[in-house]
Order: structure tokens, then sequence, then C-alpha cells
């Protein structure tokens, strides 16, 4: 008897501490930036999708590639053209990128809905210098 409520009390103790250990998972420091009453969040990790697709070997130009075929070549230039300037636009694609939606207002002056995406910086000199490439 005793050892039967030994063991029930190590298991409890057991899960409370792997619990109470599991909640510490430090945060991304770009999610101090997000709305605290955004309707919704989500979360891409570019890094773990990335070391996915070459375990799949993927390659994303040859993916978007596969998904332009259809259109026209100076479309398809164009497109990749887009995605070489993101890629190299000074934002850190290895770390996670945060995308959220919210409301705002009310019955009577009106509902708004806002967004944004939420993103760490590896330069932000070549950040700006895209944005002002793209005219933004």
């Amino acid at each position: 008897m005793y050892m039967k409520r030994f063991a029930q009390y190590l298991t409890l103790g057991l899960v409370l501490i792997l619990f109470a250990t599991s909640c510490k998972k430090s945060v991304p420091e770009q999610t101090k930036y997000i709305p605290k009453d955004a309707m919704f969040v989500v979360d891409m990790d570019w890094k773990s999708l990335a070391t996915k697709a070459a375990t799949a070997n993927i390659k994303w130009d040859s993916l978007f590639n596969a998904s332009v075929k259809s259109s026209d070549d100076s479309a398809a230039s164009k497109g990749i053209k887009m995605l070489e300037d993101f890629t190299n636009s000074g934002i850190d694609l290895e770390s996670n990128v945060f995308v959220f939606m919210k409301m705002g207002g009310s019955m009577m002056s009106g509902q708004s809905v806002s967004g944004g995406a939420v993103a760490a910086m590896k330069d932000a000199g070549k950040f700006e210098s895209y944005l002002k490439q793209q005219g933004l």
C-alpha cells in the first residue's frame, strides 16, 4: 500500500516538474511587438521550414519556378527577381516571422481590421534600401 502511494506521488511530482520546466521556454524577442488584443497570430518558423525542405531535397527557387510555369517568362523572371530582392532585404530569414490580425473600432463608429507582420532584422540599412527600392 505504501509503495503504491509512493509511486503515485512520484509520478505526480515528475509530471508537475515536467510541466513547470516546459513553461519556461523562452519566447522570441519580436513577440513583444505583437498587440495584446490581436485576434489571431500565426508563427512561421522559416528555419524549420528550410531544414525540412532541404531534407526533402526541395529548393525554393525550383518550387517557385514550378508554380509559375504556366505563366509567361517575363512574369516568372520578375517574380524570381522579387524573391531574390526579398531574401537580400536585411530580414533575418532564419528567425520566426509572426503575422497578426487585429479588430478595432466599435459598432457605432464602425469596425476596422488591421494586420501586420513582425520579423527580426539582420541589417536595418539593407531593409531601408529595400523599402525605398519598392517605393514604400
